[in-house]
């Protein structure tokens, strides 16, 4: 039998623990709602919510951790459609019983909606939590995936001479020698990429000038790393690259360089 003074403590805790919980659940369902009005909020959302509502809206036998993989709504995407690349924001996720998922995709500028499945994806940034942030940066998404590689390459001022410097260090380090956006930004202008400076490094990678020294490594069908060429390899690119565009002198030729030894 508890004192009178213990008693009140045990009912004092027992109520300030209900609160927490009755606290929480509405947290969590509110923020859900706010989701459904706001879809940038949910790519915010904290990973115990996003883990939650993944297992609670599937009847997939696939993992919480492979659920997880997908896309939240609101997040930025360039996606493929037939021969052509878009962007956009995702507004809906649609989880099949099998697992698969499919996104209901404004594209931007045109907000035409796309139905797309999750291997569609080919890039993806999250939405920032205000809605002028998430307009600014998906104006600069479309902008950035709309210029020529010789746009690219201007805009986050990297070269295909920088480039090689970048390949030259990671192919040193026999042990973490792969290449991020990320990384190359933080490796050629020494601080921390912008969401938009990390795309358009990732594009640059992916470019004509990016395959001369690096390959495409995928994670869940996404290329979201890149594996630097052996030497010989890049030599050999780096010869056909040049004899296909000879107007790249800086990169390509040394003072006193016969062009036309290296045309095929």
């Amino acid at each position: 039998v508890y004192s009178d003074g213990v008693a009140m403590y045990l009912a004092k805790k027992k109520k300030r623990i209900l609160h927490g919980i009755l606290t929480l659940s509405y947290i969590f369902f509110r923020t859900q709602s706010i989701c459904h009005r706001l879809p940038c909020i949910a790519s915010h959302q904290p990973q115990a919510f996003r883990s939650m509502s993944i297992q609670l809206g599937s009847s997939s036998t696939k993992t919480s951790d492979e659920q997880a993989a997908a896309l939240q709504e609101g997040t930025l995407v360039e996606f493929a459609e037939k021969t052509r690349t878009h962007v956009g924001k995702s507004l809906l996720i649609e989880r099949k019983s099998n697992g698969s998922v499919r996104y209901d995709v404004e594209e931007y500028p045109s907000k035409k909606h796309y139905s797309i499945a999750d291997k569609e994806v080919t890039y993806s940034i999250p939405c920032p939590p205000s809605p002028k942030q998430a307009q600014k940066l998906l104006e600069e998404l479309e902008h950035a995936q709309a210029v020529s590689e010789m746009e690219l390459r201007n805009e986050i001022d990297i070269s295909p001479e920088l480039l090689e410097m970048a390949w030259e260090e990671v192919a040193a380090d026999e042990e973490n020698g792969l290449m991020t956006s990320t990384s190359l930004i933080e490796l050629i202008h020494s601080h921390s990429a912008t969401p938009i400076e990390n795309y358009m490094a990732w594009r640059l990678l992916k470019a004509e000038v990016g395959h001369v020294f690096f390959k495409e490594l995928k994670e869940n069908g996404r290329v979201m790393s890149f594996k630097p060429k052996n030497a010989k390899s890049v030599e050999a690119a780096k010869a056909n690259f040049c004899a296909e565009h000879q107007e790249e002198r800086d990169f390509c030729f040394a003072p006193g360089d016969d062009i036309s030894s290296l045309r095929p």
